[in-house]
């Protein structure tokens, strides 16, 4: 699945790969997306819980998107169901589940 963004809405944790996929953090707060302006830093020794655990998400201010247009996003726990997130000025006004997208666009049989 490669790099991705981490979204985080509503008690559920998301990936993406809309964005720039360099393991940036999103949060969505009263229906707006903003990002953590945080990063990555090293883990001192004596909190490294196994020599592979390097490093660590330090938080940081978060800071208004302002974005408009849509995020597709896959919930990181089971059933891992995807969904499209539609922000129009900065705003979230929808959120719809890829099934129901796809079935929406699959065109229909004329009554025979």
């Amino acid at each position: 699945m490669g790099l991705f963004d981490t979204i985080q809405y509503n008690g559920k944790e998301y990936q993406s790969h809309t964005f720039d996929c360099n393991c940036s953090r999103y949060h969505i707060e009263n229906g707006r997306l903003f990002i953590d302006s945080g990063g990555f830093v090293g883990v001192p020794d004596e909190e490294k819980q196994s020599k592979w655990h390097i490093i660590k998400w330090q938080s940081g201010a978060l800071v208004d998107k302002n974005f408009h247009g849509i995020v597709e996003a896959t919930e990181n726990a089971p059933p891992h169901k995807s969904v499209f997130l539609k922000f129009t000025d900065g705003k979230l006004v929808s959120i719809e589940s890829a099934e129901d997208a796809l079935l929406m666009a699959m065109p229909r049989r004329a009554a025979t």
